[in-house]
């Protein structure tokens, strides 16, 4: 799948927007809270981001988990 300028530029301001956190639990818990899916930076960090924004990211390589039934899954 090709990204678009369009969805490259959504994703750089969800990631500008959202929460960068450290910690993995602390990451799904507000994660849950929030609504929103989890990416991993290329700086370690967990990226709490839509999960539209996390599904095209991890078309571009990046580690992206979204919550489900059964648990947290991966893209």
């Amino acid at each position: 799948m090709n990204t678009t300028e369009n969805e490259i530029k959504y994703c750089a301001e969800q990631v500008r927007k959202g929460l960068k956190i450290n910690n993995v639990e602390s990451a799904k818990r507000l994660a849950l809270q929030r609504g929103d899916a989890i990416v991993v930076g290329d700086d370690n960090k967990y990226w709490l981001v839509s999960y539209k924004a996390a599904r095209i990211l991890s078309t571009a390589g990046h580690e992206a988990y979204h919550y489900g039934i059964g648990g947290w899954k991966k893209y």
